[in-house]
């Protein structure tokens, strides 16, 4: 395992759910949102591997899986009501720029006890207190999300593009296990490497 320290903490190697639950264990985390992304992810052994992780290290955790590429603020309201009835100690964002994006943005409505997200990704309204804990994990490269304040949400009722950021929003710490990017498709690893 090798690091290297930015505003977040990366850590890289495989054995990247193993990494996960190390650092998880560090900051004694013991329950957790869980932002895992949409789509063909949840088709690969990680999205069980990750909860049997979380449920053989006694870390509680509930789920969202709704958020889809350009994520609109309706995905992440929802997934702000999961995480205010459940009250976790962390957000975990498991996946690409677009579920980072949207999990910064969860991590501060559910500190700020927001439940529409809408006014904060406009600049309406400043937090008064910072996020709750963030953590990444990269399963595709290409936006630099994983380890930076900045979000951009879609709201879906102006069909409108805002970006965001603040500087508490860094992620506490990023996993990167090139292992879990061996299923993206050579046209999104081509994208991301466009992108970067």
């Amino acid at each position: 395992m090798q690091e290297l320290h930015l505003r977040t903490k990366i850590v890289f190697g495989e054995n990247g759910i193993e990494n996960l639950i190390q650092e998880l264990k560090k900051k004694k985390v013991n329950s957790l949102l869980l932002v895992f992304a949409g789509g063909g992810l949840l088709k690969t052994p990680l999205f069980e591997n990750i909860q049997k992780a979380f449920k053989d290290n006694n870390i509680e955790f509930k789920m969202y899986t709704g958020v889809n590429p350009n994520p609109l603020n309706k995905e992440v309201n929802e997934a702000v009501a999961i995480g205010m009835e459940f009250k976790p100690q962390m957000v975990v964002s498991v996946g690409g720029g677009s579920n980072h994006d949207a999990s910064k943005i969860i991590a501060m409505a559910l500190s700020n006890n927001w439940k529409d997200c809408t006014d904060y990704v406009l600049g309406k309204v400043a937090p008064k207190v910072d996020p709750l804990p963030l953590a990444t994990v990269a399963t595709a490269v290409g936006t630099g999300s994983e380890n930076n304040n900045i979000s951009v949400i879609t709201i879906d009722e102006d069909h409108f593009k805002a970006t965001t950021a603040h500087p508490t929003s860094f992620p506490e710490f990023s996993i990167f296990d090139p292992t879990l990017t061996y299923s993206v498709s050579p046209w999104q690893t081509a994208a991301g490497g466009f992108d970067i």
